[in-house]
C-alpha cells in the first residue's frame, strides 16, 4: 500500500475522503447542541469579597461565554489593599451555578507568588485557595483563574 493516503481503514476497505472541499456550513455541536458558530464572549466586571474580614480595594475583570446551561469564565483579581481580609479570595461569578459538590472546578495562578490557584462554584461565586488549600489574599496579590460550570 505504498504512495497511498488519506484512506482510512473501514471495515477491510479503503475509502476515499475527499478533502479539496474543506468543510463547509454549520456543523451540529455532539447531543443536539447550540448551532453557536462563533458568538463573542461577554465582559463582566466580577465582585470580589473574602471569607473572613474585608478586603479594602481591588480590580476585576472578568468575560464568559455561555452555550445551553454551559458557562465557560475568566478572571482576573488584584488585591491592591488586604485591610483584615483573609483565609479564601471569594468572586462572583457572571451566571449563578448550581450549588454541588460536584459542579465547575476552577484553576488558575496567583502571579506574583506564581501558586497554583483552585476553586469550586456554588451558587452565586467561586471560592479560590492555593493549591494547598491556603487563604491567597494579600496586599499585591493577582488572581488569574478559569473554569467550566452548569449554571442554574
Amino acid at each position: 500500500m505504498s504512495g497511498v493516503r488519506n484512506l482510512p481503514f473501514f471495515l477491510g476497505a479503503f475509502l476515499p475522503i475527499n478533502l479539496v472541499g474543506g468543510v463547509q456550513g454549520i456543523l451540529p455541536v455532539a447531543n443536539g447542541g447550540t448551532g453557536d458558530t462563533g458568538t463573542a464572549w461577554t465582559v463582566f466586571a466580577p465582585t470580589v469579597s473574602s471569607e473572613a474580614g474585608v478586603i479594602t480595594s481591588f480590580t476585576s475583570a472578568g468575560r464568559f461565554k455561555t452555550l445551553g446551561k454551559t458557562v465557560f469564565a475568566q478572571m482576573a483579581v488584584t488585591i491592591t489593599n488586604a485591610g483584615t481580609g483573609a483565609a479564601g479570595l471569594i468572586i462572583g461569578l457572571p451566571v449563578a451555578a448550581v450549588a454541588s459538590a460536584t459542579n465547575g472546578v476552577f484553576a488558575g495562578r496567583e502571579t506574583s507568588a506564581g501558586k497554583m490557584l483552585q476553586g469550586l462554584a456554588s451558587g452565586a461565586a467561586v471560592h479560590i485557595f492555593n493549591f494547598d488549600n491556603t487563604g491567597m489574599i494579600a496586599t499585591g496579590a493577582s488572581a488569574s483563574v478559569s473554569g467550566v460550570y452548569e449554571s442554574i
